[in-house]
């Protein structure tokens, strides 16, 4: 494994066989299907497919919660500002919402819209029986399946729907080891989640994309395994000029618990088409890194884009370029258990005094593991660990780079210097 780890969306560019094993041997680790598209047959697929090529390759469900999303009409729409646009709530209509068809009952002359991450933008006039109508703001193409963001307007407060449950009871029963979960906003949001998993020990993202989930951030990290930055949802509720600080409290936060945490949205936005990301881009990723962030997603590089295996090398590229600048530190601010604060001060001191060396930890503590990644080790971190299970988790947690499988490892945690 590399330091940086890479989710990547699975759709078309990476259905691939060939194409799914490039970009496994050039450094994904967590394979993510998204929900919003997904059935359980589709779960099954990129199952079977991950798995022809890695054990280690983790699988992630994002599950879209009260997300809204426009139906697939056949082909995108051109719009011009002063437009208006009806929409329905059912298939009598070109256009509707296809999971919150009673949306219609929420809106208000005045309400913002914002479509996909921001670039079509309304405003609604007029609320009808079984529709309502919108002006467009801004924007020149309508595309289908897109989400909607209403700003200020919460329309459910059931972090699931019946589609992310099913999907969720498939994924538990079929091997799957996480979940991401879209729109958390509060510490209940995650139980309820939890709850739903039952007996299964799939992990739980927390995707913050509101204000409420911000503001929220400390209750969410101390019951959540791990959380995205989903900086597409913060820049359409909450104004893509707010997203640098909502970022930089995320982190702070996930430093604090000492757990892993994923930046999010348009890492590689260019690679759609071109063969190499923009400066800025790689940029992204440098800061990322020299952030503390544990891995980086991509969606449409990964689902539509022309260069799926390319964009996830260059992020090991970055990632080898400019983390000899991150400094080691060993923070007294972390709010972890003593025995874990314990066993990560014993490993920073064996690992900062010999920087050339690989770390070799012996575990069955994953939060051990998780908190050492924040202290920005030179070293490369080798984790013995007792079950697959176990190795698939630590497909999310930065600074491990090799990963065995031991079942006699011992449930005591033992450090080396190799």
């Amino acid at each position: 494994m590399n330091k940086l780890k890479v989710v990547c969306t699975i759709g078309p560019s990476t259905w691939v066989p060939e194409t799914m094993k490039a970009c496994i041997e050039n450094g994904l680790t967590v394979a993510r299907v998204n929900g919003a598209f997904a059935d359980t047959a589709e779960l099954d697929r990129v199952k079977a497919l991950v798995r022809a090529n890695s054990d280690t390759v983790a699988l992630m469900v994002d599950v879209k919660g009260p997300e809204v999303r426009m139906n697939k009409f056949a082909e995108a729409k051109p719009i011009k500002v002063g437009d208006i646009i009806e929409f329905g709530n059912s298939d009598k209509y070109d256009i509707f919402p296809a999971n919150y068809p009673d949306t219609y009952k929420h809106m208000v002359a005045g309400q913002k819209i914002m479509i996909g991450d921001g670039d079509v933008r309304l405003e609604v006039t007029e609320q009808k029986s079984e529709s309502f109508m919108a002006k467009v703001t801004a924007g020149m193409l309508l595309k289908p399946g897109k989400a909607m963001n209403f700003p200020g307007l919460r329309l459910n407060d059931n972090p699931l729907t019946d589609k992310d449950i099913v999907l969720l009871n498939h994924a538990a029963a079929t091997g799957w080891d996480m979940v991401s979960a879209s729109f958390i906003r509060t510490a209940k949001d995650v139980e309820v989640v939890r709850k739903a998993l039952g007996d299964s020990k799939m992990t739980i993202m927390a995707k913050v994309e509101d204000e409420e989930g911000v503001d929220n951030i400390e209750e969410i990290m101390a019951v959540v395994d791990t959380v995205m930055v989903a900086r597409g949802g913060l820049g359409v509720e909450m104004g893509v000029e707010r997203v640098p600080l909502s970022q930089k409290k995320i982190f702070s936060a996930a430093y604090k618990y000492g757990k892993p945490v994923l930046m999010a949205t348009q890492m590689f936005e260019s690679m759609l088409e071109n063969p190499m990301p923009t400066r800025a881009e790689v940029n992204d990723v440098a800061n990322a890194v020299w952030s503390n962030a544990d891995a980086v997603m991509f969606s449409g590089e990964t689902t539509i884009g022309k260069y799926p295996a390319l964009a996830v090398e260059y992020t090991q590229l970055v990632d080898k370029d400019v983390r000899h600048l991150v400094e080691p530190k060993l923070s007294p601010m972390f709010n972890v258990a003593e025995d874990v604060k314990a066993d990560v001060t014993k490993a920073f001191e064996m690992a900062v005094a010999a920087p050339d060396k690989t770390l070799v930890v012996t575990t069955n503590n994953l939060r051990l593991l998780e908190v050492l990644a924040k202290c920005g080790l030179k070293n490369n971190v080798k984790a013995i660990v007792p079950t697959i299970e176990f190795a698939r988790q630590l497909a999310m947690v930065g600074g491990v780079t090799e990963v065995e499988v031991n079942e006699t490892a011992s449930t005591t945690t033992q450090f080396s210097i190799v």
